[in-house]
């Protein structure tokens, strides 16, 4: 029984007796014992522990609330010896309730971190692929690029050798129209001084520019089938060297359509593992990531 002495007066507050009577019981239970509220089990035994103690707490506090409003005059010693139990009882109380709100923070933290390196890992994967991808384009277009500056070089060299060609037939022509106006003012001095010497000699000499101007139109068309020969072995050659630029060409076409079809079977890949693995929680993000991939490659 809880006694409380004002002046000479002794009052007996019967209401708190049960929770005082209970208080040393807590204590010896509770004021030495240490928490592993790391634990399932420490976690368990804490907040039992909690509950037990505020339970009396709870019961004070009703008693205490009881007492004061049927006995307002004896309002100063139950608060009071309320005050003095629950002061008591908060020892025991309010570091079992640190200990669970410390722990429950803990793990709270924990997995909001856990949750933030999952989120950076994703990103981390998605923006390692993007650059993979980005990779293979950019060196997809450079070999193109390389390609097509070969092409472009062997065109320039084949337009060179075509000018040039075409030099020396012109070259050709011009020197083979010399050489034959050449013979002929030399056949014709001929003519000249033989008619000068003997007009008896005039059938010979027109047999001799006879036998001459048979002998300019034979050379004239050596002169001609050795140009023509020329032109078509030129010709030969530049159709020889087109085929080879188109042979080209349409391997690199294969090779870019190539290139394409594997970044084809790539999206069908990513859309088969969306197909498999969406209804999977633990994929459900990456297959979302996957699927506003494939819909703004798509759009662009």
């Amino acid at each position: 029984m809880t006694a409380e002495k004002e002046g000479s007066v002794t009052t007996e507050i019967v209401a708190f007796d049960s929770t005082a009577q209970v208080l040393n019981d807590l204590t010896r239970r509770h004021s030495q014992t240490v928490y592993d509220v790391t634990t399932a089990d420490g976690m368990d035994s804490a907040k039992s522990a909690y509950k037990e103690i505020n339970a009396h707490s709870i019961a004070l506090e009703k008693a205490r609330k009881k007492e004061k409003e049927s006995v307002l005059t004896r309002g100063r010693l139950i608060d009071s010896e309320a005050k003095k139990i629950s002061t008591e009882l908060d020892a025991l109380r309010l570091p079992i309730k640190d200990l669970i709100d410390q722990e429950e923070d803990r793990q709270k933290e924990l997995f909001e971190a856990k949750l933030q390196a999952e989120r950076d890992a994703i990103a981390a994967e998605e923006a390692a692929r993007k650059a993979a991808e980005q990779k293979i384009l950019a060196d997809q277009q450079a070999e193109i690029d390389r390609q097509k500056k070969e092409i472009d070089a062997k065109n320039e060299a084949l337009r060179k050798e075509e000018q040039a060609a075409k030099d020396r037939i012109a070259k050709a022509e011009r020197e083979a129209a010399q050489r034959i106006a050449d013979q002929q003012k030399v056949a014709q001095d001929e003519i000249d001084a033989q008619n000068k010497i003997l007009e008896d000699a005039r059938i010979a000499k027109q047999l001799e520019q006879q036998k001459i101007q048979d002998e300019k139109d034979r050379l004239a068309r050596a002169e001609a089938q050795k140009i023509e020969d020329e032109r078509l072995a030129e010709q030969r050659k530049k159709d020889e060297e087109k085929r080879l630029q188109r042979e080209e060409e349409e391997n690199i076409a294969r090779a870019a359509q190539r290139a394409a079809n594997e970044i084809s079977d790539g999206y069908e890949m990513l859309s088969t593992f969306v197909t498999r693995f969406s209804s999977n929680q633990k994929f459900a993000s990456v297959c979302s990531e996957i699927t506003a991939f494939i819909e703004r490659r798509k759009a662009a």
